[in-house]
C-alpha cells in the first residue's frame, strides 16, 4: 500500500495473510485514566472470520480485529491516515 497524492490515504491491495505469519497488529492498554495504543508484530496464530484473529505476542493470546503484514501499513497508521477516498476517480 501507498500514500495518495491527492487525499493522502492509504490505496492498493493488502496482502492475504495465513495462520503462521508474521502480522503487525494494535495493541490497546487502558490504565482507567488514560488509554495508549501501540503497533506489536506477533504471530497470526487462528483467523476466525474477516474482522476477528487470534494473534500470539510473548507468549499471550490477543483476540483482534485488524492485522496488517509487516511490510504494509499497521492498522493503527491506516486509522489514523485512513483509506483513499478519491481512489476511483483517479484514471
Amino acid at each position: 500500500m501507498e500514500h495518495c497524492s491527492v487525499c493522502n490515504g492509504y490505496k492498493g491491495e493488502r496482502v492475504e495473510l495465513k495462520e503462521g505469519d508474521t502480522c503487525e497488529f494494535c495493541l490497546i492498554k487502558n490504565n482507567g485514566s488514560s488509554v495508549r495504543y501501540s503497533t506489536k508484530k506477533g504471530k497470526l496464530w487462528k483467523i476466525w472470520g474477516p474482522d476477528d484473529f487470534t494473534v500470539m505476542y510473548r507468549k499471550t493470546l490477543y483476540r483482534v480485529n485488524s492485522v496488517s503484514h509487516p511490510d504494509e501499513p499497521s492498522p493503527l497508521s491506516v486509522a489514523l491516515s485512513g483509506l483513499c477516498s478519491c481512489q476511483e476517480k483517479q484514471p
